[in-house]
């Protein structure tokens, strides 16, 4: 779980400063930052539905 949070924080604060910093473009560090969330979500056990 923590590679998850870890994750979203850095996600999070990518996208702040993307809005902050880059008039709201998305660079490509948070492109990157928004893949590395997606793997750490796949990572993450399912229940059975």
């Amino acid at each position: 779980m923590s590679d998850l949070l870890t994750a979203a924080a850095a996600l999070v604060r990518s996208v702040q400063a993307d809005n902050s910093h880059h008039g709201g473009l998305i660079t490509r560090d948070t492109i990157r930052k928004s893949d590395e969330l997606r793997i750490a979500i796949e990572k993450v056990p399912r229940a059975v539905e």
